[in-house]
């Protein structure tokens, strides 16, 4: 299990151009490990993802449903402050680590070659409202160290992901509205800077779904460009959290859980399995579960906190006016 000990390793790293380790697994800030790295609390462990079946993330470039790059453009990167950087042609320009140093990842790893350049995701749910996993925000200085990247991803398969991010598509934290991590609950609704433009929010589902519904989580996992899971679903539900099969990572936490019926979200992917094993020749490769060996991911449930969601369209799974559009 890694000890929250290691923020100290991301200290170092942010002030390293390359990192040539294997026992880091991503980028870690102050306070906590990123989206979900092993750090834990009195009444809350909060641990990596992993792979169900054969790896469903998908780049932004190939996705071809409209609806569904909508849902990718709604969600966020979550960036240390000081992992940008102002350049001289007026954009913001991200500090990335590779996700094969990272991991010390095997060249049969899928994104071998991308790189990582942030430590959660977050979602918007109205014009200037983000939700994230409550353990994102554990660093006391969270609100005014941290910020909030859209658009972040590979858009062509020819192209790698720009590090460089206009200044309208970079967000600050004006206030977090309300958080809770541990007593079974685990999420953050933060109120940005300013309004979001050219950025349509997710709509929330407002009743809970039933086991084996289709789900959809968008993110970035090892805080890779923004990543499209399809095929995962639910395996049960308690009274606060789902537990599903999701192809999600570290860097996933906050991501939104989305029912791919209705478009609207269901829940905060906040924990799971070990991403990674190790192999025979020393490098590592993503962990598969069989249905057997893994219980599933954990995804907080969004019903739970509509009243804390100021302005958020909440549907239901009847007459939600995407429902046709499957």
């Amino acid at each position: 299990m890694r000890s929250c000990l290691s923020i100290l390793i991301f200290i170092f790293l942010s002030s390293c151009a390359e990192v040539q380790t294997s026992g880091l697994r991503s980028p870690i800030r102050e306070g906590l490990s990123s989206s979900g790295g092993q750090c834990t609390s009195a009444t809350h462990e909060v641990r990596p993802q992993v792979l169900y079946g054969p790896d469903g993330r998908k780049d932004a470039y190939e996705v071809s449903s409209a609806r569904e790059l909508e849902w990718l453009k709604a969600s966020a990167l979550l960036v240390e402050q000081r992992s940008l950087s102002f350049t001289d042609q007026g954009v913001f320009k991200l500090k990335s680590f590779s996700y094969k140093a990272l991991n010390n990842l095997c060249e049969s790893e899928k994104f071998v070659n991308q790189r990582s350049a942030g430590f959660c995701s977050g979602f918007l749910v109205s014009e200037d409202i983000l939700v994230t996993a409550g353990h994102c925000t554990f660093s006391p200085t969270f609100c005014e160290t941290t910020k909030f990247v859209f658009g972040y991803a590979q858009t062509a398969f020819s192209e790698t992901a720009s590090l460089e991010v206009p200044e309208d598509q970079v967000y600050s934290c004006a206030q977090i509205l309300k958080k809770q991590f541990g007593k079974g609950q685990d999420f953050a609704v933060i109120q940005l800077d300013r309004k979001v433009k050219g950025i349509t929010p997710l709509d929330v589902l407002a009743q809970p779904i039933t086991p084996r519904t289709p789900a959809t989580v968008v993110g970035y996992p090892s805080g890779l460009p923004a990543k499209l899971t399809i095929g995962g679903e639910v395996i049960s539900r308690s009274t606060t959290e789902y537990l599903m099969s999701l192809d999600t990572y570290e860097g996933s936490s906050g991501a939104a859980v989305i029912d791919h019926k209705t478009g609207g979200v269901v829940g905060i992917l906040v924990r799971g399995e070990d991403d990674f094993v190790r192999t025979p020749k020393g490098c590592y490769v993503s962990n598969q579960c069989d249905g057997k060996n893994c219980k599933g991911e954990s995804v907080f449930r969004i019903d739970q906190i509509l009243g804390e969601l100021p302005g958020a369209n909440k549907i239901n799974n009847i007459n939600s006016p995407n429902s046709c559009n499957i």
